[in-house]
């Protein structure tokens, strides 16, 4: 039985980056200015782009209890 390549991709996150919070590039797009989202309000790089996938520095768990 063959995998769903998201699995693959939540694998390869969960080994590198200890969670599996990442997304495709092109979800990205701000429509409003036409330019990729890749970082925060202060500027700082979310996280590491590899092909069309960016890899979040953070468990997006961490960055909701950020917000409360």
């Amino acid at each position: 039985m063959s995998r769903d390549i998201t699995e693959v991709i939540d694998d390869y996150c969960r080994d590198k980056y200890g969670h599996t919070n990442w997304a495709w590039i092109d979800t990205l797009i701000d429509d409003d200015e036409q330019r990729l989202v890749t970082e925060d309000k202060e500027g700082e790089t979310i996280g590491n782009i590899e092909g069309n996938i960016i890899f979040y520095y953070d468990d997006f768990k961490e960055e909701e209890d950020d917000e409360r």
